[in-house]
Formats: structure tokens, C-alpha cells, sequence
């Protein structure tokens, strides 16, 4: 099989293609010769002119195509017409093309399919119809008469006419419109056909009514005007630009559409790409554009090994509104690196193999061809290309705690929310007594937290009042819920950088140094940082320069805390456009097994005064010209810093200028380790070398059960993908009574293992697996704690409540797994 790309510039230039193509097939039949043609604006002129010589050339040959809404050619998006020549080489393998039109012979599907059951050697069956056909038909309905080994699979043509769509497809000479569909069928005994896909889009919240819809107009949802679910659960206006990379997936008869809005409407009605009819469930759906790309990127190795001759590729239209026109082009580079590809942006792909339904809409699908075995073609290698993140986080992150809250009745929120002050008050009493109790430094210091004390305690007693007091107004409560826990949070965080600094002064803080790779210092701060930057339009940067030891011994997680506590310093006090950069470099020599290492971070924000920069260390020392400006802060954060930065030997030092900017600079001195290491999380057992890169790879989770028990449906969504990529099968479970029935109902020996959140609103995970150990207390179920509580009395309390490991929040993957591998 041959395969020969065309852009059409000009009449001559085409015949010379033909001729050329002619001149190197001059042994083969005129029907073992195809051209598949696409095309992007109205060209029907050209078309027929393109016809006419097909026919010249090439006249036992068949050409088919469709108006699409973008053609991918040699890793570029390209407008206008192109063209595709295939050539099959084997006696048995050949092509046939149909046409199908309202009224004409095979235009249902049943007699469509009747007709190909008749056909001898058939392998496959492109369809390319009119989005409108596509509805009318029922497709995904339909595709179903065919023998398991005959793959379907094509596009939608698209064509928008400012007020309806209509197809413009071409085969044959002959042209169909609206209602049509060409239809090209592949045999031969030596064609071999791989597939693969996807799919891109997952679905946010639960699943909401299409309640008042009519042709492509969707005015209600839910009941309510169609937009006001992007209002309310995205923060989204009708003038926002991001607002159409969030598709809908509509769910018909079991089966899962992208339906991407076209225009949102002054009325706050949608109209869609397609008709969509009432009753009809749907959900917002999202892309991660990084997750998607190494996707693709994992694809591509599968399909190599095909040894394909060409590749189809289809993309849905919802993707080229996300991606944008660049980025849709470098969505399949990697496949150029394969085969010749002919790709094009579709209404919606369809791919059924072995009589099921896999795709209708989807990031990518490929459909490849091979004559033979393949066993003269050599499997190319594929390079890795640049993924550019567009993190869709905040938005994300807005809708989970839209949706959290009205998923709780708000009187039970008040309850819960008075248990929580009382908790928080009762901790705050234990750090005044501790200061009351000490000598005159100490009453200074409480002298000075008194006020970032006072006011966010005034909110909380405030709006809880209020909350009780109008605890029948839903709309009141729930304001005042969520100022009052926006009060608790920074109470919470205040008093866990008081206890904090009072662990460092008493002697309580220990160095706790473990084996890691320098070069992973920044991986989990880079994720949670760049959704905070993104918030304030800023630019965050990470960089390595010059570093010749990469393998350390580190106290990771208080370097973790102080270039966290840093960077969102300079993101607090950067204003919007602005930029943040963090550098990483060695800047010593191994000598003794000891090197330096210096992080440099670099903001242009408002910078502070040359007197305050004297103080910038002290404890609750702010700035008079920030307190102005109501960003709140306790000023304990560069306290706690450089206390940690003392503790493990380094220095800190801080330049900056008012209106310019600040550079904060962190010296670390780390004891250098000549190869790579592995640590046991729990025995403490180091392996080294070749040995430490074979034991994280010892344990096989494939098929195992996993209960994950966390109320918190974002961080339930990142921990299932991360299990699921190692192979386990993961139930899950919102809060502690939930897993305790599940339990009950399952058996002691249903789950290999429990993954168990420690703080949940109903019953957490101390109380949850206690019950679990009273419920079988001669079967022990291995438990897992997953929490934001890292201290060594949060392990002992895990321990204490009958977990069997604790694994600290944020979860970095080869911790986990290294804990889980111990038990299960």
C-alpha cells in the first residue's frame, strides 16, 4: 500500500501529481487506486474541475470526500483543499464506494447493513455522512448487524450556514447535501486495520435534565435558563472567551455525546452543533490539555508497533475549540512520525469494533492500514514533543465547591460548622496558655498575634450567629457558611504556624532527611503553585540550572514548606501580568559528600521598603504599606522559613525595592549520594543503584481492589486516575459511614486494601476504621491513611486507631505505592 499527500495550489501543479502518481503505479488497476479529498471553505468550482481530471487520470479509480472543519497535513493545520491517493498493492485488496440519500434505495440503515452482510471479504466500513443524517439515522444505535471482525468507523462532515448545517460531500462526481452519506467499503484478506482512541473529556458534578430544547436551542436546564449552569458552577459570563471548552456530554439510551455550544445566546439559551431534545440527561465536561497530550503520546508507541501504512485520523470539533488552531496541528505531530496521516477535524467520529460501540466523540481516533504482515517495516521511533499546559484547575476547583455545597442540607453545615469553632477555639486556648505561661518575649509575642487573631475569630462568631439565626434562608446560610470558612481556614492556618514556631523554639523539631532526586524537588509544588498563578494571570516559572549531584539526602518536606510559603508570598504580592521565577542550581563542588545548593526566587512585584527587610524574619513583622492594602497574612510565614532553613544548616536573604520587585534567595547544604536510592517508607530499608529503580517496580497491583474513602470529589478523581494507571480496580466512597457499609454489605475479603481520609464531615476515618476493626476482628484489612496531617503524633494516632500505614497529603505516587506494597 502506497500512500501520496496533495495540496491543491494549482490546476498544473495537480496534473503533475496525477502524472507523477500515475507514471510509479503504472502496473496497477485503476481500482486498486482511491483519493480521499477535504476541504475547508466553498470550493465547489475547483472541485468539479478536480473531478474532471480524477476522471482523466484515473478513470477506473474512486474519490470520495467532505467538507471538514480543519485538515491536518504534515503537522500543520491547513486551509483548502487537500488530497489523499491510496494505492493498494495486493491482488485481493480493493475498494468499493456507495452513496446513500433520502428516498434512494439503501438509505435506512437496516437495509444498508443487509445489503453489506451480502459482501464477501469485507473489513471495513467508512461512513461519512451530514451531522443532520447522523441524527436521523441513530447510528450508534444502528452499527450493530455487521460481523465482529468488520470495523466501522468515519466522520461527520460539517458545514455551517450562519443558521443550519448542512453536508458537502463528494463522491464519485457526485454531490450530496443535507440529508447523505457516502459510505466506502475495504476487503482483502491482506488488509489488516488497527483502531485506537482517546477520549478526552470527562465529566464534572452529577448528571442534570435538558428540561426546554428545541432544534439546536437549549433554553432550560434543570429548569432554569440553559447558561446559568456555566454561571453558577464554572463562574462563568456570557463575555468570557473560555467558555466553550466546556462541552456538554448528553447521554441517550446509554450511549455518551460531546455536544459543544456553538453561541451562547443574550437570553442565556444555547444553541448547539446538534439537535439535542428534551428529557435528554447531561453533564459539564473538561479536558486537561497536559493529561491528554501524554495520552496521545502513549498511543502513538501502540500504533507504531502496528507497522501502519497510513493512518486516518478524526478528531471532534469540541477539541479544536479547546485546543485553538496551533496547538489542533501539534495534537497529532507525533503521528507523522508513524505514517502518512490524513487527519481532519470532524462533527463527531464513529468507531465500532467487534459489534461495540467505542467512540462518538473523542480527542482523537486513528484508523490504520497495512497490507501484509508488516514484517519488512521497521517500527519508527517517536520523540517526545512540548506539552504547553492550559490548566483548567480554577475552574475546576469552582465547581466542586459549588457543587459540595449544595449537596448539604444547610442546617447540618451550621452544626458541623459550630463543632469546628469550638475545636478551633479550644486549640487557640491551648497556644494562650502556652504563651500566658512563658516570660516577657512571650507576652510580647501574644501582644502582637492579638489582632490577625481577633479578626478572623469576630467573622467566624459573627456568621455563625447569623447562619443559626436565618438557618431556614438556604441562600443567607450558605453565604455565611462560606465566609465563615474562609475565617476558620486562616484562624487554622495562623494557629498552625503558632504551634509551629512553638515546636522549633522548645527543640521539638527534628531534621528528618530522606534519599531524593534534586531534580523532582519542584514536581508537587510546581502542580498546586501554577493553579494560584494562573488565578492572578501570572507567569510561574521553574528552572534547573548547573547541577552536577542530583541524589541527596534532604529533609524534603520542610524544603517543601518554605519554597511553597516563599512562592506564595510573591504571588500574594504580585499584581495581575506579572511573573514569578524559581532557579535551582549547585553551586559547590562535592567535597566531603557534602554539596551547596541555592533556590532562587524572583518576582516583579510590589517589593518591600530597605527598613521592613530588616525585620522580614521576625515573628508577625508585616509591612505597613501591605496591611493598607487588606491582604491578609500573620506575618509568621518568613519566621517559620528561616527557622527551618537554621535548622537544616542553610541561609536565607532577601533583596528587594519598592515597585520593583524582591528576590528571596535559600542556601541548602545537602549530603550528596553517589547513586540512585530507594527508601522503604516504612522499614526505612535503603536500596541503592540498579536495585532501588527494580524495587519500585517489584509489586504487580494489577486486579486488585481498592476502597478510596475521601469527601472531596477533586482529590477522589486524581487518586482514582493514579490507581487505575497501575492497574487496580477502585470503589469509592465519600465519607466514613459510607465505607463502613460498604463493609458490611461486602465482606471482609471484597477490598485488598482500604485508602481511608482521616478529616470527613460525617464520620472520619479514625472512627470509620475502628468500626471496620470491631466489625472483623479476626480479618485484618489492610487500611491506609490518607491525610494532610504529617506530623509524627498524626502517624501515632492512625496507629492508634488501627491503620496499618500513613501516606501525607499531597500524595507523591511512589510513596504510595511503596506504602500499599508493604500490605497488600
Amino acid at each position: 500500500m502506497k500512500a501520496y499527500q496533495i495540496t491543491f495550489v494549482s490546476k498544473e501543479n495537480f496534473e503533475d501529481r496525477l502524472t507523477k502518481i500515475q507514471n510509479e503505479n503504472k502496473s496497477v488497476s485503476g481500482d486498486k487506486v482511491f483519493f480521499f479529498l477535504r476541504w475547508t471553505d466553498d470550493r465547489n468550482e475547483e472541485l468539479h474541475m478536480i473531478s474532471k481530471y480524477l476522471e482523466q487520470y484515473f478513470p477506473d479509480s474512486i474519490y470520495y470526500g467532505s467538507e471538514s472543519a480543519g485538515n491536518i497535513v504534515n503537522g500543520t493545520l491547513s486551509y483548502g483543499i487537500n488530497i489523499s491517493c491510496y494505492v493498494l498493492e495486493d491482488e485481493e485488496s480493493k475498494t468499493e464506494l456507495l452513496w446513500v440519500e433520502k428516498d434512494t434505495e439503501l438509505c435506512t440503515l437496516s437495509d444498508l447493513w443487509k445489503f453489506l452482510r451480502t459482501k464477501k471479504g469485507l473489513r471495513a466500513v467508512e461512513l461519512i455522512p451530514s451531522v443532520t443524517y447522523v441524527t436521523a439515522l441513530r447510528m450508534d444505535n444502528n452499527i450493530i448487524e455487521l460481523d465482529d471482525d468488520i470495523c466501522v468507523f468515519g466522520g461527520a462532515s460539517v458545514n455551517h450556514n450562519n443558521t443550519r448545517f448542512e453536508a458537502s460531500i463528494v463522491a464519485k462526481g457526485h454531490e450530496i447535501t443535507e440529508n447523505g452519506m457516502a459510505v466506502v467499503l475495504y476487503y482483502g484478506n491482506n488488509l489488516n486495520i488497527s483502531t485506537d482512541y482517546v477520549l478526552g473529556w470527562k465529566g464534572l458534578g452529577t448528571k442534570m435534565e435538558i428540561t426546554k430544547s428545541e432544534g439546536l436551542i437549549i433554553s432550560e436546564i434543570d429548569g432554569k435558563p440553559a447558561f446559568s449552569v456555566y454561571e453558577k458552577y464554572l463562574g462563568l459570563n456570557l463575555s468570557d472567551d473560555d467558555n466553550l471548552i466546556f462541552p456538554l456530554i448528553v447521554e441517550e439510551d446509554g450511549v455518551e455525546y460531546i455536544r459543544t455550544p456553538q453561541k451562547f445566546l443574550p437570553d442565556k439559551s444555547m444553541r448547539m452543533f446538534a439537535n439535542i431534545s428534551e428529557g435528554l440527561s447531561a453533564r459539564i465536561a473538561y479536558g486537561d490539555k497536559n493529561t491528554i497530550l501524554v495520552s496521545l503520546y502513549d498511543k502513538m508507541s501502540d500504533i507504531a508497533k502496528f507497522k501502519p501504512q497510513i493512518i486516518r485520523a478524526y478528531s471532534c470539533t469540541a477539541r479544536k475549540l479547546f485546543w485553538g488552531d496551533r496547538e489542533a496541528a501539534r495534537e497529532n505531530v507525533p503521528l507523522q512520525s508513524i505514517a502518512p496521516i490524513s487527519g481532519f477535524y470532524t462533527g463527531g467520529e464513529i468507531i465500532r469494533v467487534k459489534n461495540k460501540l467505542r467512540v462518538l466523540n473523542s480527542t482523537l481516533v486513528t484508523i490504520s492500514f497495512r497490507e501484509g504482515d508488516g514484517n519488512n517495516e521497521e517500527v519508527k521511533d517517536i520523540t517526545e514533543f512540548e506539552m504547553n499546559d492550559k490548566s483548567l484547575i480554577s475552574r475546576i476547583t469552582h465547581f466542586v465547591e459549588v457543587v459540595s455545597d449544595e449537596q448539604q442540607n444547610a442546617l447540618n453545615l451550621a452544626n458541623e460548622e459550630k463543632i469546628r469553632n469550638d475545636e478551633q477555639q479550644l486549640e487557640l486556648q491551648k497556644a494562650l496558655a502556652m504563651a500566658d505561661s512563658a516570660n516577657k518575649a512571650k507576652t510580647q509575642f501574644l501582644f502582637s498575634m492579638s489582632h490577625d487573631i481577633r479578626t478572623p475569630m469576630n467573622a467566624i462568631l459573627g456568621f455563625t450567629s447569623l447562619a443559626i439565626k436565618h438557618v431556614d434562608d438556604k441562600e443567607k446560610t450558605l453565604d455565611c457558611l462560606k465566609k465563615t470558612q474562609q475565617s476558620g481556614d486562616l484562624l487554622l492556618s495562623l494557629i498552625n504556624d503558632v504551634l509551629e514556631v512553638s515546636r522549633i523554639e522548645a527543640g521539638k523539631a527534628e531534621i528528618d532527611l530522606k534519599p531524593g532526586d534534586v531534580y523532582y524537588s519542584f514536581a508537587e509544588i510546581e502542580n498546586t503553585m501554577r493553579v494560584v498563578a494562573e488565578a492572578k494571570d501570572i507567569d510561574l516559572t521553574f528552572e534547573y540550572g548547573k547541577v552536577d549531584d542530583r541524589f541527596v539526602l534532604c529533609d524534603f518536606t520542610r524544603c517543601e514548606r518554605v519554597f511553597v510559603n516563599i512562592i506564595s508570598n510573591a504571588i500574594k504580592y504580585t499584581n495581575e501580568g506579572g511573573y514569578v521565577k524559581v532557579l535551582c542550581e549547585q553551586i559547590t563542588e562535592n567535597e566531603g559528600g557534602r554539596a551547596k545548593f541555592k533556590y532562587t526566587f524572583e518576582d516583579n512585584g510590589i517589593g518591600m521598603s530597605e527598613e521592613f527587610q530588616t525585620h522580614l524574619f521576625e515573628q508577625f513583622s508585616r509591612e505597613k504599606t501591605v496591611t493598607k492594602t487588606g491582604i491578609q497574612g500573620s506575618g509568621l510565614g518568613m519566621a517559620v522559613c528561616k527557622s527551618y532553613v537554621d535548622l537544616m544548616g542553610g541561609t536565607i536573604e532577601c533583596q528587594s525595592k519598592l515597585g520593583v520587585g524582591t528576590t528571596i534567595t535559600v542556601v541548602l547544604p545537602f549530603e550528596i549520594q553517589e547513586e540512585e536510592m530507594y527508601v522503604d517508607p516504612v522499614t526505612k530499608e535503603v536500596v541503592k543503584g540498579e536495585g532501588a529503580r527494580e524495587r519500585r517496580k517489584a509489586v504487580d497491583f494489577k486486579g486488585l481492589k481498592v476502597l478510596l474513602t475521601e469527601d472531596n470529589e477533586l482529590n477522589r478523581e486524581i487518586a482514582v486516575e493514579m490507581l487505575e494507571e497501575k492497574g487496580l480496580h477502585v470503589e469509592e466512597a465519600e465519607d466514613g459511614t459510607v465505607a463502613v457499609q460498604l463493609l458490611k454489605e461486602k465482606g471482609p475479603h471484597y477490598y485488598d486494601a482500604i485508602l481511608m481520609d482521616i478529616q470527613m464531615p460525617i464520620m472520619g476515618g479514625y472512627e470509620a476504621t475502628k468500626n471496620i476493626r470491631e466489625m472483623y476482628t479476626n480479618d485484618r484489612i489492610p487500611i491506609i491513611a490518607i491525610s494532610a496531617n504529617a506530623f509524627e503524633e498524626d502517624k501515632a494516632a492512625s496507629k492508634a486507631a488501627g491503620m496499618d500505614g500513613h501516606v501525607a497529603k499531597p500524595i507523591k505516587t511512589d510513596e504510595l505505592f511503596g506504602v500499599m506494597a508493604l500490605f497488600m
